[in-house]
């Protein structure tokens, strides 16, 4: 063990593998509560590093709840025997931890510059004396032989909202990532049609066709075909996957599938499961002892570590994309690169030793031959591996797969908007039964609303009062969109969820009400929208910061007003009646005098 001290605090380093013959740990920048380390170590030659771990705690006042991007629900604090975590590395993760207070203030930010090599952040309450305890495990999988490491520890421990804090560390990170390889082309900042939870393997092509001609007329300007265009099997699994040859039992001729969706208005997005290869293939066959791992079920794992496994899938998506005329890729499961004991020996055959880099090579090879093709192509990835060296290679961030889960939809589009700067944040594809009742339906997106918007129901069959629900927020969505997607987003009380969230740009805010909570909204706003999410029929706003004269009005989750009113002197708390799923909108007058 090896410690050192900086600025009065305490740091111990463990070495469980006697590898090291050097460490230091020194601090780069000061600057009142925020500081830099510079950690620096130096190996016995070139080895395989085994597992490093710096450790530092601080006392546990103020530290109500944890914030990671991996966390989910799980935002409590945890002892330091059940320590909360979050992995990192190339392609799942970002390292990077805040604990903050019950007022949504940062306590401590902890991040780390590395995104690329495997690692993980941790922190808990040490019982003996109070202080919160934090961890930072380096080379947590098998990777490359080095003989030397370097990496830059950031600790922030200024008083200020969470998010400011968090937003800070993303830019920290982008300026050490590079160029980013993709445009983020306007069809990434708009709604989505996805045939995933709606039509799942069982595809119908003329009945998909007229979907997208409703999808085009209510705003939205693409459509991800998704999963079961590449096989007639309509079991789910991926023992099929590898060869990616579309199935003319289901589509047809591709080609021409592709053209009907381009002449009702949409852009055409295909599924790809980057690296699977199923035992029904012929790429089965063809990469046998390149394969990272066995998946189970009869699928498994290609290894990027290889030239011609690279070679194959970059040849695979550029010729799909010409032969379809492709306007952009959903590549899947690129979290599922992992190696096992035996994959992480090293083969001559490979021109990596780390699949970290591999992985990154393969994206950015892609990229290249997709761009080449055409400039605006999109790219979907999936919430797992979305940090931020994936965000150079993908311009479509999506949340895991969540149906009818309008919570962790909710949460999984505010944890990823607090990570990925500009790059668009969409939804997992909205579905609910069209039985439900349309105010719990409308939940499902305004669950989303700080996201883009993507749906998986039958909108031919959706009953009429659904419909007009699913125009209308599509439609005050798109009209508001660079307040929604492009303004200060604050989301409030991340351990109850984020019960409230709020964007604003210039003079106008837009709030939606998760939860039973007061909403007082910043002082200077002129235009102001408040969804009520909340599962009530009244929303409570604070004026305090806002007194003045107003009018405004509310309507229903259809677009339809039930109230307009006029207030002189608004001021103090009001309550106002605003329908399940519905809206007030208030307009502020600059002057003083009657309305």
């Amino acid at each position: 063990m090896i410690s050192f001290e900086i600025r009065g605090r305490h740091y111990q380093l463990t070495d469980g593998s006697g590898q090291l013959v050097d460490a230091r740990l020194s601090l780069e920048r000061a600057a009142g509560e925020q500081e830099e380390l510079k950690l620096a170590v130096r190996f016995a030659g070139k080895v395989t590093p085994q597992k490093l771990t710096l450790q530092f705690s601080l006392p546990g006042i103020g530290m109500f709840s944890t914030w990671t991007p991996t966390l989910g629900f799980k935002k409590g604090v945890l002892t330091d025997w059940a320590m909360l975590g979050t992995p990192s590395r190339a392609a799942n993760g970002m390292p990077l931890m805040t604990a903050l207070d019950a007022a949504g203030n940062n306590s401590v930010t902890l991040a780390v510059s590395d995104c690329q090599t495997p690692l993980s952040l941790k922190a808990g309450v040490q019982e003996e004396n109070g202080h919160l305890g934090f961890k930072i495990e380096f080379f947590t999988q098998w990777m490359s032989r080095i003989e030397t490491y370097e990496t830059v520890i950031r600790i922030d421990r200024r008083k200020r909202p969470y998010y400011e804090c968090i937003r800070e560390v993303q830019e920290w990170w982008n300026a050490a990532m590079g160029p980013r390889r993709v445009s983020l082309p306007e069809t990434t900042r708009l709604p989505v049609y996805s045939t995933w939870y709606n039509f799942h393997q069982q595809l119908d092509v003329d009945a998909i066709v007229r979907e997208c001609r409703l999808a085009r007329e209510w705003g939205m300007d693409s459509i991800i075909v998704d999963d079961g265009w590449q096989t007639a099997d309509n079991q789910r699994g991926y023992a099929h996957c590898g060869d990616w040859e579309h199935a003319p039992e289901k589509v047809g001729n591709m080609r021409d599938f592709v053209d009907r969706v381009h002449a009702t208005g949409l852009k055409f997005i295909l599924w790809f499961s980057v690296p699977f290869v199923g035992v029904h293939s012929k790429a089965y066959q063809k990469f046998a002892g390149k394969f990272l791992r066995d998946r189970g079920s009869g699928v498994h794992v290609l290894d990027p570590r290889f030239p011609e496994v690279r070679d194959y899938l970059v040849e695979l998506y550029r010729d799909r994309a010409r032969e379809y005329d492709l306007d952009g890729f959903k590549l899947d499961f690129i979290d599922a690169f992992e190696l096992t004991a035996e994959s992480s020996q090293p083969n001559p055959a490979q021109d990596y030793d780390s699949l970290e880099e591999a992985i990154e090579r393969l994206l950015d090879e892609v990229c290249t031959a997709l761009l080449a093709l055409k400039p605006d192509m999109v790219i979907e990835f999936r919430q797992g591996y979305v940090g931020p060296l994936m965000r150079k290679f993908g311009n479509m961030l999506r949340v895991g797969d969540c149906p009818a889960d309008a919570l962790r939809n909710r949460v999984g589009v505010i944890d990823l908007r607090l990570t990925s700067g500009d790059t668009p944040v969409h939804s997992d594809m909205l579905m609910w039964h069209p039985g439900e009742a349309v105010e719990d339906a409308a939940r499902q997106l305004t669950a989303t609303l700080f996201g883009v918007p993507q749906l998986s129901v039958r909108l031919d069959q959706l009953p009429e009062l659904h419909r007009q629900m699913v125009r209308f927020y599509l439609k005050f969505w798109i009209a508001h969109r660079d307040v929604l997607l492009d303004g200060e987003l604050a989301p409030l009380a991340p351990e109850q969820n984020y019960s409230i969230v709020s964007a604003s740009l210039g003079d106008q805010t837009i709030a939606v009400i998760y939860g039973h909570s007061l909403y007082q909204p910043a002082s200077g706003v002129k235009a102001l929208t408040v969804i009520n999410s909340s599962g009530a029929n009244e929303v409570a706003i604070d004026f305090r910061q806002t007194p003045g004269n107003a009018r405004g009005e509310t309507v229903d989750c259809q677009g339809a007003v039930m109230e307009s009113f006029a207030c002189a002197a608004l001021a103090g708390v009001r309550t106002f009646e605003v329908p399940i799923s519905g809206m007030i909108t208030i307009q502020f007058q600059e002057s003083p005098g009657p309305l």
